[in-house]
Order: structure tokens, then sequence, then C-alpha cells
């Protein structure tokens, strides 16, 4: 009888304890790497996840814990990473690459947000998205103007600096 309840306690115990850091559904990807997946997201986004980030570090073996939640087209990736990292203002373009990367080879066609946070997953910072700017596919950005020069287009390398009009100058 005492086992019982013994028993009875401890997992009611373990249960309030889950409950009460409810980071998620723990998938994880490797001994140094864990994913936790809340609201719509699915242990197998979770493990996408997870696997493509475990392959962009793979000499890496620091613990890393990741949440990520889904809802609709939305995916929050909360990535924990210490107080230094939050304060040091030259990593931002590295987090925003970091989510343009995941945002086009995990989850693509589907908004991505990037959050950085403490070891409880509590909201530190936003990572702004990176602006790609103007495709350079654009015959408007990548075309001369109609009075540009061939000096002009050789300093700017739209010629070989040799030839213009297929003439040697």
């Amino acid at each position: 009888m005492r086992k019982t309840i013994l028993a009875a306690l401890i997992i009611t115990a373990t249960t309030l304890f889950a409950s009460c850091t409810n980071y998620g559904k723990k998938v994880k990807i490797n001994d140094h790497l864990e994913v936790y997946i809340k609201k719509d997201a699915t242990e197998e986004e979770g493990k996408k996840l997870g696997e493509y980030l475990q392959s962009l570090d793979t000499e890496n073996k620091n613990q890393k814990s990741i949440q990520l939640q889904k809802e609709n087209d939305l995916f929050t990736v909360r990535l924990v990473v210490p107080d230094d990292a939050l304060k040091n203002t030259e990593l931002e373009s590295s987090f925003q690459a970091l989510q343009m990367l995941i945002k086009e080879n995990v989850f693509p066609g589907k908004t991505v947000r990037l959050i950085l946070s403490d070891d409880k997953f509590s909201d530190k910072r936003t990572v702004k998205e990176l602006d790609p700017g103007p495709s350079t596919n654009d015959p408007a950005i990548n075309a001369p103007g109609e009075n540009t020069t061939p000096g002009e287009l050789r300093s700017q390398g739209g010629v070989d600096q040799d030839t213009v009009g297929g003439k040697q100058q």
C-alpha cells in the first residue's frame, strides 16, 4: 500500500513539474541537440529543423535547445543563446542569415520568426528578417541605361576590359 501511494506521489510530482515547465514535446536529435515542439508543430517538422541545424554545426558538441511552434503558416523558432550573444550586435547578421536559411531550406514558402531566448525559452529578442533586396535577375537592375558609355560599363564590370561591341580597344 505504501509503495502504491509513493508511486502515485512520484507520478503526480513528475506531472506537475512537467506541466510547470511546459516547453513542449521533446524531440531528441542527438546527444547535443533537442527540439521542443509546441502548438501545431509536428514531430516530423521538429526533426527536420533539428537535423538541418545539426548539419550546419557538425563540430559543435555544446548542448543546444530549440523550441518550434507553428500557427497556420508561421513557424516560430526559439533559440537558446547565452546573455553575451544577446548583447552582441555584431551577431545580428548571423542570426538573420540563420533565419533565412531555415526559411529557405526547412520551411520553404512559410514565414519563419527567429526569437533569441534564455534557457527557459523566455523571449529576449526577435531577430529582424533579412531584407533580400532586389532580385539580381531583374533586367531593370542589371540592364545598362540608354546613355551608358563603354567606359562606364567597363568600370561596372559590364564588358570585357579590352573589348567594346566585339572590337578591340
